[in-house]
């Protein structure tokens, strides 16, 4: 059952619904100079590449983890490495490594490189 329908989609429903998700995940913000910049989480970033984060998806506590160990708005972030498997991700912040689980670094979203 779909929680937001009370349907239940079945596998291939599903499916649709997580294709949809991965292709509008990449959202162009307009209004920005130079043009349209693009949001995307710090995973879709290649390994060794920095960007700015310019959003945390999540709510007070989220936000506030990701603060006290230094990932906050406005900051520059380096994708050091991406495990397969959705593993860890390892990313670089005022020349500190960090850990994050995968789902953690999918709700760090990034936008302009560096």
């Amino acid at each position: 059952m779909n929680r937001s329908t009370g349907y239940d989609l079945g596998p291939f429903g599903r499916k649709i619904l997580w294709l949809l998700h991965l292709l509008f995940i990449h959202r162009p913000i307009s209004g920005v100079p130079g043009g349209i910049r693009m949001e995307q989480p710090v995973t879709s970033l290649e390994q060794g590449k920095t960007a700015v984060i310019i959003r945390l998806e999540g709510g007070f506590l989220f936000r506030k983890k990701m603060g006290e160990m230094g990932i906050r708005e406005g900051k520059s972030i380096r994708l050091v490495a991406l495990q397969p498997f959705h593993g860890p991700v390892v990313v670089e912040i005022d020349e500190r490594e960090i850990t994050l689980g995968h789902g953690m670094a999918d709700r760090v979203i990034i936008g302009d490189m560096v």
